[in-house]
């Protein structure tokens, strides 16, 4: 059958992306403080400069907790699972090389398929502009 849950998870993302719907921003710390998914808080991570509601998913409650709360921008495009690649914000001197910005994109193809996208993560933008 059709999956009602991913087309509003599509349409609200690209409702987000476009500035159709207000999109809230976060700081780094405020993702870190509020969002690990510990003592009943959702849990958010942010990729790509785009923080995501992952609190549906049983494998960021075990095997990708390691990002929970925390950014993971260059370790989803060097597919890193080395903890010194997490919470970085030097993403314009290391996303440099086109085969980690191709998996990075892929990654948020799929996030943006899957989970909401809650918020967008100040830093990201604010180095951006």
């Amino acid at each position: 059958g059709y999956d009602v849950t991913g087309a509003f998870i599509r349409l609200h993302n690209n409702a987000v992306q476009y500035n159709i719907l207000p999109r809230r921003s976060m700081s780094l710390s405020e993702l870190q403080k509020g969002y690990d998914g510990k003592n009943g808080k959702p849990t958010y991570f942010a990729s790509a400069g785009l923080i995501y509601d992952v609190s549906s998913s049983n494998m960021f409650k075990s095997s990708y907790s390691l990002w929970a709360g925390k950014d993971a921008t260059i370790a989803w495009a060097t597919m890193s699972l080395n903890p010194n690649d997490i919470n970085r914000t030097d993403w314009d001197t290391v996303l440099t090389d086109p085969k980690d910005m191709k998996s990075l994109q892929s990654w948020t193809h799929y996030f943006n398929e899957k989970y909401l996208i809650k918020a967008k993560l100040k830093e990201f933008y604010n180095k951006k502009s």
